[in-house]
């Protein structure tokens, strides 16, 4: 098994009997799975003509090409998070779709998880690189709480690789960022456990040019973004400066005073 500890490696082997009660866990989780689904016969991939069932197969796996005809059946729906099969059994199939997220949201407004549980489920899913996941600041906060505030675990490590390399709407990404600062200063953390989280956000969104200036902006106008919470403030004040201290002035004319 590896493990990291502030930024590096190490190995530990896995003992006979914790590989066994490994296996116990995964037999139980299926147990219970098995326990409340049903199994049922895919009459319709044998049917299939060949010109469809051949490709489908390829692409999807025998599995895959019996769930996405099942789908099809009255009063039916294709759960799954691969993009490709969700649009070849809409196309081929006229089947309707859902996906781990919106089944998590749908399940939290009928009563049936809780909000944190949602939290839990979405924020697992941006760690595993589902890469269509939609993410605010509650599900960041979740992440740290997951990964015990360590930047570089799972899933708030992927969830830092996303501000690092961001390919949508880089204004809707920082008003995340800063809704995520003002409710993470509220959280129960040591300042020195916040600051590595905030630093390595900041390190992340400071590769892309265009945010360099907005991130010295909240920097500069923290007093108001924080408002009543001036313990927050401050601490995420002596944060930044820290951590700018750090990084190479690129803005022309140099920084702005705070």
């Amino acid at each position: 098994m590896i493990a990291y500890h502030d930024g590096v490696s190490s190995y530990t082997e896995e003992t006979v009997e914790q590989k066994a009660a490994q296996r116990l866990k995964d037999q139980q989780f299926l147990d219970r799975l098995k326990a409340v689904v049903e199994i049922l016969p895919v009459m319709e991939l044998a049917a299939l003509e060949p010109a469809k069932r051949e490709p489908l197969e390829g692409v999807c796996g025998s599995y895959g090409a019996e769930t996405a005809l099942l789908a099809s059946r009255p009063d039916s729906v294709l759960w799954t998070d691969d993009l490709i099969q969700a649009e070849l059994a809409k196309t081929e199939f006229g089947v309707k779709r859902a996906w781990t997220e919106i089944i998590a949201e749908q399940t939290m407004l009928a009563g049936q998880i809780s909000d944190a549980e949602r939290q839990r489920i979405v924020a697992s899913l941006v760690g595993m690189n589902y890469t269509a996941t939609y993410f605010d600041c509650g599900i960041m906060l979740k992440a740290v709480e997951m990964s015990d505030a360590t930047p570089w675990r799972f899933p708030f490590k992927q969830i830092v690789t996303i501000f690092q390399k961001p390919t949508g709407n880089l204004q809707v990404l920082l008003a995340i960022f800063v809704d995520f600062l003002i409710k993470l200063y509220r959280e129960n953390y040591l300042p020195e456990s916040r600051c590595k989280v905030v630093t390595a956000l900041l390190d992340a969104l400071w590769r892309s040019v265009p945010l360099r200036l907005p991130l010295l902006h909240i920097r500069g106008n923290s007093a108001q973004f924080f408002g009543l919470n001036s313990v927050g403030q401050s601490q995420f004040d002596r944060c930044f400066d820290q951590w700018h201290r750090t990084v190479p002035d690129t803005i022309i004319g140099g920084a702005p005073p705070f």
